[in-house]
């Protein structure tokens, strides 16, 4: 198979699409088209929205939006642990918890519905356990 596939992409993408097309038999050519950079009045924003101090949740869609909100609250003393931290996908659930922090749900879809469905059933976006319960007499 000779697939020709081109692939528009930003300059934080990773090899993991592009090599499972590969594998699959696509001749792939992956192009930067957008530069993810964090909002301008990012700061400004959460001065403003923090301020409100009854925040329960941060609902994250992307890596760079979690890296970008903790390097706001490490340079301004803001403790993260004090919300609960949902992740809109495995990639976003593996950007907060590789910052130290406690993942509160995982959305499996980027949607409204998947979103909602968590904050309004958390047994819904928690992980499977993956060993054995142990009980301790």
């Amino acid at each position: 198979l000779n697939l020709p596939l081109l692939l528009p992409c930003g300059n934080l993408r990773t090899d993991l699409l592009l090599s499972k097309l590969v594998e699959n038999g696509f001749q792939v050519d992956a192009c930067e088209v957008y530069e993810t950079v964090c909002h301008p009045a990012l700061a400004e924003n959460m001065e403003r929205a923090l301020k409100a101090d009854n925040i329960e949740y941060f609902a994250f869609f992307s890596p760079s939006g979690v890296n970008w909100v903790h390097e706001y609250c490490k340079a301004h003393n803001v403790s993260m642990d004090k919300w609960k931290l949902v992740a809109i996908g495995p990639s976003t659930r593996l950007a907060i918890e590789e910052r130290g922090l406690h993942v509160f749900q995982t959305a499996e879809r980027p949607s409204v519905e998947y979103l909602i469905k968590v904050l309004l059933n958390p047994s819904v976006g928690r992980p499977k356990p993956t060993g054995e319960i142990k009980v301790e007499d």
